[in-house]
């Protein structure tokens, strides 16, 4: 069964990390694969990226709710029951999974 406002947060999900790859990729295309998989949506967004920076505390990556910007990955993974990221050489990928109903 459709829980109530499920195709809001898989609308949200996929604009949260469309508008991560915008921001903060590299110009160029940008990816798009979406597949529905019994009860779950998968959202894949794939960019152009630069090297990520070197590794810091999590705790460091917390946005400030003063700040109007840069939350996006925060709220992607509060939404998403799962959520991916790799990054290759020039490339950076975004998986997230969503629970939604039959």
């Amino acid at each position: 069964m459709k829980r109530a406002g499920e195709d809001a947060d898989v609308l949200l999900l996929l604009t949260e990390l469309v508008t991560n790859a915008r921001e903060h990729g590299e110009p160029g295309p940008i990816a798009i694969e979406i597949r529905r998989r019994q009860e779950q949506v998968e959202l894949v967004v794939s960019n152009q990226s630069p090297p990520p920076p070197p590794a810091v505390p999590a705790a460091s990556h917390m946005v400030p709710v003063t700040q109007n910007r840069g939350r996006g990955l925060q709220i992607a993974n509060a939404i998403a029951d799962e959520l991916t990221i790799e990054q290759a050489v020039g490339v950076l990928r975004i998986t997230a999974i969503i629970s939604v109903g039959s």
